[in-house]
């Protein structure tokens, strides 16, 4: 533990350019109070990650090999890597029910008319896809027997049927790996559609919010909002839900299977008597091909369909949009009556909140099955449920008790000790490092500020990407490369930063508001004290980048609290940049001053940059307290 803390701060000492903390002279109060703070940070982290700082050089090269996921490298396979096709081994859950999209998005009930593309774009579209690559597994390319037995079985489950089809190209078909073998467990493979060319007929998919590591981190379960009472939670997951979707008879018009005999598909399902003679027989008169009845996987619009699904569910079971966590969406207040809900694509959390620990569990119990009766009722199905106070969601664990949110603890430990094997290795492949890296990012959203550590990382994956190579772009992704030394600095950091990554759902919000401005003569800042039922409303607004945007009334920058917190002229070098870089170094700023004392810090603290009604405000403070030249500069 006294290894990790001193991992810590050595990290620290790095990023803030400074040998003060945590050094072998004298340390100041302060410093010595915030040591204190890390190493009881660090023992919380070892007591759940025990051995993880001492593990063996085996044990990383171990991890290594489960995050890429490379056969072709020596590596074991893992979930999601791509596969020789086994068509007896392919999961294919029977899902002849479906859920018409259209009862949840009615807007989609003439998706042709919304999602193709229009008929001015339609000749081009058809010429750039007929250009695009598609890729098949050679068991199932036409022709095959692997694809005539894969699609004879997918028939049976409810995604194929025959279909006049419509569409200028087809879609071919490969497998990932969805569950290992070994230990008395069948391997089980997941069928992917490459729609690559199929997309290229489709318009670009709307936008659609997802929940995140950071929609999560936005809740405020401070003391000041609780106020005494406890919260638990639900979660579950949508099985098969891309294939209990359906856009309707005529989306397999448009979405067929390429090299697939209609005649010796008909044969088969006499054979196996999944058909009759006289059906087989209007088949063969009416249709030329065999189409999707779900969406596939690889289709642009089936996340965004998902979601849209998800949500529209979740509504019905009573979990209202105002509650729902987002990602950049600011977080709703987790009030007893709504808690708070989130989805993502076929994953939901339920957050319950009540007088005490029992309450909280029986609202939550009755909310999860609420939903469960929602989804059996859309003829879809619930599983993976939990219920409890510490709840896993994606890759997050929401401890409800200590009310923290945190990685995973096996995803976690599985990364720390693969990057630490990656940075052994004075060689590495780029396409490896983008896969460490990815699954850091996907860890920072819980606190944002960890995105800083990452700035050699991304620019020597953007250097790697450069098309340089006669063969084209990324064909240096899988060269071998000597690892930066700085590159391997900045992965060192994340892992011996690793016990500060987690998010303070208890952080009380700071009733100090602060208001920063720069100009190219300074910056400044000033500062007031508000209620926390004003100060937790504006940042919950604030929060969404929508909501950012909107300025506060008049009223809320009115009376004589507001003071002036610092104001600081720019050396000549600094004057010269750009002055979003300048607003940054006036926050920045604000920052230190904020958490230069113990009360400061563990707190949420909102900060407004300048707008009209803000610069009104500066202009009155700045009038009360003489700052001319600040104004006269900005003017």
């Amino acid at each position: 533990m006294e290894c990790m803390t001193t991992g810590a701060i050595a990290a620290l000492k790095s990023l803030a350019g400074s040998q003060k903390v945590g050094g072998t002279g004298s340390m100041s109060t302060s410093d010595q109070a915030e040591v204190s703070r890390l190493r009881e940070t660090c023992e919380r982290f070892n007591a759940k990650h025990p051995g993880l700082f001492a593990g063996s050089f085996g044990s990383d090269e171990a991890a290594l090999k489960r995050l890429f996921k490379d056969p072709q490298d020596g590596y074991s396979s893992a979930r999601g890597s791509l596969v020789r096709t086994s068509v007896s081994k392919v999961a294919l859950p029977a899902c002849a029910e479906k859920f018409s999209v259209s009862d949840a998005i009615p807007e989609f009930s003439s998706w042709k008319d919304d999602l193709l593309v229009g008929p001015d774009e339609w000749d081009a579209a058809v010429s750039f896809g007929q250009e695009v690559p598609s890729y098949a597994d050679p068991v199932l390319r036409p022709g095959k027997r692997g694809l005539l037995d894969l699609a004879v079985r997918m028939f049976r489950a409810g995604l194929l049927c025959p279909v006049r089809k419509k569409g200028p190209f087809g879609v071919s078909m490969f497998t990932v790996l969805k569950t290992a073998g070994g230990e008395g467990k069948e391997e089980a493979q997941r069928v992917v559609s490459d729609m690559r060319r199929i997309n290229t007929l489709f318009r670009k998919p709307t936008g659609c919010v997802l929940g995140s590591g950071s929609a999560l981190a936005s809740m405020d379960l401070s003391d000041a909002t609780l106020q005494g009472d406890q919260c638990a939670g639900a979660a579950g997951d949508l099985p098969s839900f891309f294939y209990t979707l359906s856009l309707g008879s005529e989306f397999g018009e448009w979405v067929w299977l390429e090299g697939l005999e209609l005649s010796d598909f008909l044969a088969q399902l006499r054979e196996e008597n999944l058909a009759t003679v006289e059906q087989c027989n209007v088949w063969a008169d009416t249709c030329d091909g065999v189409g999707f009845t779900c969406l596939p996987m690889g289709w642009s619009w089936a996340p965004v369909i998902a979601q849209r699904v998800l949500e529209f569910l979740l509504e019905q079971a009573g979990e209202p949009s105002e509650a729902r966590l987002r990602h950049g969406q600011g977080a709703g207040e987790v009030t007893r009556a709504n808690g708070a809900n989130m989805g993502y694509i076929d994953d939901f959390l339920i957050i319950a909140r009540d007088s005490d620990e029992t309450k909280a569990m029986h609202q939550a119990e009755d909310r999860l099955g609420k939903v469960r009766s929602t989804l059996q009722d859309a003829k879809l199905g619930c599983h993976k449920e939990q219920l409890g106070r510490v709840l896993t969601s994606l890759g997050f664990e929401v401890d409800l008790v200590d009310r923290e949110v945190r990685p995973a603890p096996e995803k976690l430990e599985n990364l720390i000790r693969g990057t630490r094997a990656l940075i052994r290795r004075k060689r590495v492949r780029p396409r490896w490092l983008s896969i460490v890296a990815g699954h850091w990012a996907w860890q920072f959203t819980l606190n944002t500020g960890f995105f800083a550590l990452f700035q050699e990382v991304y620019f020597f994956l953007q250097d790697a990407k450069t098309p340089t190579h006669p063969s084209g772009p990324y064909a240096g992704w899988d060269a071998y490369v000597e690892l930066p030394k700085d590159v391997a600095r900045e992965l060192m950091w994340a892992v011996q930063l690793a016990p500060l990554l987690y998010a303070d759902l208890s952080a009380p919000l700071d009733p100090e508001v602060i208001c920063t401005d720069a100009s190219k003569w300074g910056g400044a800042s000033v500062h007031a004290t508000k209620p926390h039922k004003e100060v937790s409303e504006l940042a919950r607004g604030a929060s969404s980048w929508a909501g950012a945007l909107d300025a506060p009334s008049p009223e809320f920058f009115s009376g004589p609290e507001w003071k002036m917190g610092f104001q600081a002229p720019w050396p000549e070098p600094i004057r010269q940049k750009h002055i979003t870089v300048l607003e940054a170094r006036t926050v920045e700023i604000a920052i230190r001053r904020a958490v230069r004392c113990r009360w400061g810090r563990d707190r949420r603290v909102f900060f407004g940059l300048t707008i009209w009604q803000l610069w009104v405000l500066f202009v009155k403070v700045a009038v009360r307290h003489g700052v001319c030249s600040f104004l006269a500069a900005e003017c």
